[in-house]
């Protein structure tokens, strides 16, 4: 049975459209799964060199954090603020995070630039404990440069779908008598953040104070009442459980308990 030439020229072209798609969506999708590889890695390298430069050195980047709650978040990144992410992470011994490709959505690629849309699953974690969960909707832009792909652009949409809050930790220090610092670690979207709070106790001829950065506390002696502008907010009997109080009231959206140290 003969083949005819214009059928036979039909399937080749076809073939050959379909190769070239197939080979152009694979250079994005490898461009994607090594950046994946490569941030789950970031504590296994104890460096974050690897995945910086898959990063272009003229990248910016949008993410959107939608909470639980329904609250929005929006926050643009240089390639240097990328850099200062993944740093934290690495140099943080209480948190990592690792995500996971769901689903890719779609996927193009011209000479020098291509995109590729995708979901991802993520789970943090601090002190081995599940912190949160939830999806990031990925839109990559990449460029060729000297025949390497760099991420250009990544506009993401980051989704917590079980929590938005999570175990915190706070470390206290006695600077002497009067003074105290507290280092509290919290959920801050993709990363755990950390925030520096100062305590200092005083007393006037009449009131016993705890001073904060943002606020002067009345406390009790005879009742062990502490009070913010009139209001009782709970009890304290040692510096320890004023400090442990005030920190507990004032990171309650985004810590579910906190662990003192």
């Amino acid at each position: 049975m003969k083949t005819s030439t214009p059928l036979l020229v039909i399937i080749l072209f076809l073939f050959q459209m379909t190769y070239s798609q197939s080979s152009e969506s694979n250079e994005m999708e490898s461009l994607l799964n090594e950046y994946i590889s490569s941030f789950n890695a970031l504590e296994a390298e104890n460096s974050s060199s690897k995945t910086l430069k898959l990063f272009s050195d003229r990248y910016s980047g949008n993410t959107t954090y939608v909470k639980l709650s329904g609250g929005v978040i929006k926050k643009t990144y240089s390639k240097k603020d990328i850099k200062n992410q993944l740093d934290d992470i690495v140099q943080d011994d209480e948190y990592r995070i690792n995500i996971n490709l769901n689903k890719i959505l779609y996927t193009n690629k011209k000479d020098k630039a291509g995109t590729i849309s995708a979901l991802l699953d993520f789970t943090s974690y601090i002190d081995d404990k599940e912190a949160e969960k939830g999806t990031m909707l990925f839109n990559i832009v990449a460029v060729n440069l000297d025949s390497h792909w760099k991420i250009f652009q990544n506009n993401m949409v980051r989704i917590s779908e079980t929590k938005e809050i999570g175990d915190c930790v706070c470390h206290v220090y006695n600077k002497d008598n009067y003074k105290y610092i507290a280092e509290l670690y919290y959920p801050a979207g993709v990363t755990y953040d950390h925030k520096f709070e100062s305590f200092q106790f005083t007393s006037t001829a009449t009131k016993n104070l705890i001073k904060t950065k943002g606020a002067t506390f009345e406390w009790n002696k005879s009742s062990w009442d502490i009070s913010l502008n009139g209001k009782v907010i709970g009890k304290g009997t040692t510096r320890q459980e004023a400090i442990e109080l005030i920190t507990k009231i004032n990171f309650s959206e985004p810590c579910k308990s906190i662990i003192f140290r």
